[in-house]
């Protein structure tokens, strides 16, 4: 899914829906980041620019949490619109 927006993009290059909906890609400046849905919480996690390919704790450069209240976590687009509005929230730039 790529999702670009009127200030920039990011790409979601992995995601998997249902109860327990996560997954992986990248925003415009290269960074990764992962999300996960999990007992009514989305968590994103955003990587260092210099992050190796298997990022550890060591390489978390923000982390963001927020509820999941009306979100449909069977539905990519549900998904795909919650991560965006996430890392906006989040101030991560260029998203």
């Amino acid at each position: 899914m790529n999702s670009t927006g009127s200030r920039g993009s990011f790409v979601l290059e992995g995601l998997r829906v249902g109860e327990h909906a996560h997954g992986h890609g990248h925003l415009a400046d290269g960074r990764e980041f992962s999300f996960v849905l999990r007992h009514g919480v989305a968590r994103l996690v955003v990587y260092r620019a210099d992050a190796p390919a298997v990022p550890g704790r060591a390489h978390v450069e923000l982390t963001w949490e927020a509820p999941v209240d009306g979100v449909a976590p069977r539905d990519r687009r549900a998904v795909g619109a919650l991560l965006r509005s996430m890392l906006t929230a989040a101030g991560v730039p260029d998203s």
